[in-house]
């Protein structure tokens, strides 16, 4: 009785880790596909052709996040580190922005949470 109550509640975990992973996977692909796309409504210059490079990357880094390893975590939240470090004024909240706040959140609760006997599969 025990054993199946403590099975059932490592089974909810671990698909909770896994549902927490997905949003932070489509997060990511938004975030990068909303980068590349800022190309059509900006001019063509070294700053938007770099936030374009850096929206491949997110694209990159979210196919990693299908997968159950640690470093795709840690890239995501270390790519979206730039947008906090750059001088943003408060008022200026873009999608874009609050996407990176919500998934460098959701990646560091994750990266804080993974440990080997939370990823292994029932």
């Amino acid at each position: 009785m025990v054993y199946a109550l403590l099975n059932s509640c490592i089974q909810l975990g671990f698909s909770m880790y896994i549902a927490c992973r997905s949003v932070a996977l489509c997060l990511c692909l938004v975030i990068g596909a909303l980068l590349i796309g800022q190309l059509w409504v900006t001019s063509l210059n070294m700053i938007s052709l770099s936030e374009a490079a850096r929206g491949t990357l997110f694209l990159l880094v979210g196919l990693g996040l299908m997968g159950h390893r640690r470093l795709s975590l840690a890239l995501s939240a270390l790519l979206c580190l730039p947008a906090f470090l750059g001088q943003i004024h408060p008022l200026e909240l873009s999608l874009i922005i609050i996407c990176q706040a919500v998934l460098i959140g959701l990646s560091l609760i994750l990266l804080a949470l993974h440990s080997s006997s939370s990823v292994k599969k029932p």
